[in-house]
């Protein structure tokens, strides 16, 4: 009775054990498919992206300041290293300012385009129109 006992005792722990290696088995490959499924939504995700502005060279205002004043006599521009300052010194050439101001602008259309200081009226203290543009090249960087 004691040998079968004995018996019965191992025969219950050794099924346990195969019961216990099937079922870690089971949650292993459980575990690998769902590593599949999240490597898989990774490849899927969109990759974030960086914006970064360059600034516009010099040449680009000296440029734009040379063919605009030609053609706008009234309106005086000043290409500076970091931008275009567009001034009109008589408050009744608003029409012909804002005019030269966003024909710059279209001249380098490449270009995102800020408003550095923007003084209209005759509280400003260079001209009573004045307008400090800067210019930025966007570029795109996939992180």
């Amino acid at each position: 009775m004691k040998i079968g006992r004995i018996s019965l005792t191992a025969l219950v722990v050794w099924l346990a054990a195969l019961a216990a290696a099937v079922y870690t088995s089971n949650a292993q490959d459980a575990s690998m498919d769902r590593m599949r499924v999240v490597s898989a939504a990774r490849t899927l995700m969109p990759r974030p992206i960086g914006l970064k502005a360059d600034p516009a060279p010099a040449e680009t205002y000296r440029r734009i300041a040379n063919d605009l004043t030609a053609t706008n006599p009234k309106v005086d521009f000043l290409a500076t290293p970091t931008g275009l300052i567009v001034r009109a010194s008589d408050a009744g050439e608003y029409v012909a300012w804002m005019l030269a101001v966003t024909t710059a602008i279209a001249q380098a259309s490449q270009y995102r385009w800020s408003i550095k200081e923007l003084c209209a009226g005759t509280q400003c203290p260079s001209a009573p129109l004045s307008a400090d543009l800067v210019a930025h090249q966007i570029q795109t960087e996939i992180k």
